[in-house]
């Protein structure tokens, strides 16, 4: 089997065919994707993570943890 970098290779080949785990896998990849694109909205706004969660009625928390704030 060819080495690889690829973290998402690598965990593939961890999970084999354990379908539960490979599902939480793509749940926290999700979760991932959205809070970079949470990220780079609110930096490219010059917003701070406080003062984004002011804007949407929410706390930091939230803003900087998808899953506090429904995302899964």
């Amino acid at each position: 089997m060819a080495k690889t970098k690829d973290a998402l290779k690598i965990l593939d080949r961890m999970t084999g065919k354990d379908e539960d785990l490979k599902r939480l896998i793509e749940e926290e990849e999700l979760n991932a994707k959205v809070a970079r694109m949470i990220y780079e909205a609110r930096t490219k706004a010059g917003l701070t993570q406080e003062q984004l969660a002011k804007r949407v009625g929410s706390s930091r928390l939230a803003v900087t943890t998808p899953r506090y704030c429904g995302v899964r």
